[in-house]
């Protein structure tokens, strides 16, 4: 291998670092906060098996798969410079943007929220108002309940007379 090849390799393996970093921390602080157990095992499985098909994808782009020690070397750099250096920055990013993105949600919604609270008020009125004026009318109805159910008893009993007579 010619030494610009190797050169080339080895910054793409340090922007694989870096971007394995980038992941982590991405993952780390929207993914996996709260989580423990096997809760937290198969989702880290997972990150940590689709990290390893990005750096072999890459690596069989560049050269084949073929594995050397300086690529572990570089990969294990870039991971290093990003965590050290660009790590703290990139989490205060990530939390203005999902203040940000709360933000705009809860202004985004607010106005429904407080339609639905108004139709819910109007809706729970007009029942009460309907509950109050139907009020006289409770009595009757339960009258009616005893009498249709005794109505229905009369009619059971008929139907059986009626069909055991063959």
């Amino acid at each position: 291998m010619i030494v610009e090849e190797q050169l080339r390799i080895f910054l793409s393996m340090m922007a694989a670092g870096v971007l394995i970093g980038f992941n982590l921390t991405f993952y780390e602080r929207f993914i996996t906060r709260g989580k423990n157990g096997l809760w937290r095992f198969f989702p880290d499985l997972l990150f940590w098996l689709g990290q390893a098909l990005l750096v072999f994808l890459l690596l069989f782009q560049l050269n084949g798969a073929e594995l050397r020690f300086y690529m572990f070397v570089a990969l294990l750099t870039g991971f290093m410079l990003y965590w050290k250096l660009a790590r703290r920055f990139t989490l205060r990013v990530c939390n203005w943007l999902s203040w940000l993105m709360i933000t705009f949600l809860t202004i985004l919604f607010l106005p429904i929220k407080w339609i639905l609270t108004a139709v819910m008020l109007l809706l729970t009125a007009m029942w009460r108002i309907l509950a109050f004026i139907f009020r006289p009318f409770y009595p009757i109805s339960q009258f009616l309940q005893k009498k249709s159910s005794i109505v229905a008893k009369k009619i059971k009993i008929w139907l059986k007379l009626l069909y055991n007579r063959g």
